[in-house]
């Protein structure tokens, strides 16, 4: 379009002016076709800002994984590349080595040597522990931009064996999780490098409760002469809220304080490894212990792209939903829904759209004794973008809360706070 931001961009701004671009999507990786339509609209070179390793929007993980996904044929083609890192200096190190060699030579890049040597470097002393946590650290999670990285590729094989009741491959998830509660303890004796150990704590102690969940859970699958079935099931299921809780204590940030290690490939196995154990034992003995694994007692759900993949935090009474670092397309007739395992009693809940009066254009439901009751929205005196939900809502005793736009157009706006609060 020649008449489209890009190209007024391009054909007015002065051309000494360089101008950053983070890619097809604000969390991107940058390939060659994608530097030739950026470069043809604004007329000169693009100036790269990667976002990554920041994880301002996923504050839930530490991002330890190589740096890799751009092109190896774009140097050409960029005026400049610039990292966007987390908040972790530290821990960004890993990352940021790899993107300085990258950007140094990129035809030679190797992502994973170079991830290992950033590893060393970083600490020395205690590399191949430091790898070896680092491995279950890689990957987002879930969130609104949809950018994942690999993790747990080495051990795929393993765990699908293992879900199937292999043996063999059971012991060397076991022995997975002895190696990282090994290495877990060694980083957390560091003294080398006292302010990576401080940034990476509350993950270092999310990662000693993932391994000993696996060897518990391991133990139920074995069958075992020391602990009785019992008692390694409240083991577990202990950790599991063990966890839940450490995720939502006061040790990470406000807006996301969740703390997750090793969630694309290692704990899903555990808990499918959970589930079997309980579904044979109930089988063998007649009896009907519940094989849930996953303890978190609130579910997301939404038509809203943007939304739906938003995490779920807990602190005190207050259930928050992530907010979003972009514009959201809120279709007409698009909900977001918060269900909960039981049935709580609600105590208050706003949202904040960064939009002024918009309360009318969105209809507030909670479901209670079965049927969904509509609340008030209302604007709040003071901050004119908050909208809060009609004292008719305190005291309710609800299973699901649902929030649509009724507005019968689509919106745009930022996703800024959602929460609610339970007595």
């Amino acid at each position: 379009d020649e008449k489209g931001y890009l190209r007024t961009l391009g054909t007015k701004m002065n051309k000494d002016i360089r101008i950053m671009w983070t890619g097809n999507s604000v969390v991107h990786c940058i390939d060659k076709e994608s530097m030739q339509w950026i470069n043809s609209r604004i007329d000169r070179k693009a100036y790269i800002w990667w976002n990554f390793p920041v994880s301002d929007f996923v504050r839930d993980h530490i991002l330890l994984g190589p740096a890799y996904g751009n092109g190896k044929d774009i140097a050409s083609d960029v005026s400049g590349f610039v990292s966007n890192p987390m908040e972790h200096a530290e821990a960004s190190k890993i990352s940021l080595y790899g993107i300085a060699d990258y950007t140094w030579n990129m035809k030679a890049y190797d992502a994973k040597t170079d991830w290992l040597k950033g590893i060393e470097d970083l600490l020395p002393g205690n590399s191949e522990a430091l790898r070896t946590f680092a491995l279950y650290n890689k990957d987002l999670g879930q969130n609104g931009h949809g950018f994942r990285r690999e993790e747990g590729e080495e051990l795929k094989d393993i765990a699908a064996a293992a879900v199937k009741g292999d043996r063999k491959a059971i012991e060397e998830i076991n022995t997975k999780c002895i190696q990282l509660k090994n290495a877990c303890d060694l980083l957390l004796a560091d003294k080398s490098n006292k302010e990576l150990i401080r940034e990476l704590r509350p993950w270092l102690l999310q990662a000693k409760n993932l391994a000993d969940y696996g060897t518990t859970v391991v133990m139920m699958n074995q069958g075992n002469n020391i602990i009785n079935f019992n008692n390694l099931y409240q083991q577990a299921k202990s950790i599991q809220e063990q966890m839940f809780e450490l995720e939502n204590s006061d040790v990470r940030h406000a807006l996301q304080p969740g703390i997750k290690v090793g969630t694309k490939v290692m704990l899903p196995t555990l808990h499918k490894l959970f589930t079997l154990a309980v579904d044979n034992y109930n089988k063998q003995n007649g009896t009907n212990l519940s094989n849930v694994a996953e303890y978190m007692p609130y579910k997301l759900t939404s038509n809203v792209e943007q939304l739906r993949l938003l995490p779920i935090s807990i602190k005190n009474t207050n259930v928050n939903v992530a907010p979003s670092n972009e514009v959201i397309n809120w279709q007409k007739d698009g909900f977001v829904e918060i269900e909960t395992e039981h049935v709580v009693m609600l105590n208050g809940m706003d949202f904040n759209f960064d939009v002024e009066s918009i309360a009318d254009k969105f209809k507030l439901e909670v479901m209670t004794n079965g049927i969904w009751q509509p609340i008030s929205l209302s604007m709040n005196k003071r901050n004119k973008t908050l909208v809060n939900a009609g004292h008719e809502i305190d005291g309710l005793k609800a299973k699901k809360l649902r929030l649509t736009n009724t507005s019968g157009e689509d919106l745009k706006v930022y996703f800024r706070s959602f929460k609610f609060a339970t007595k």
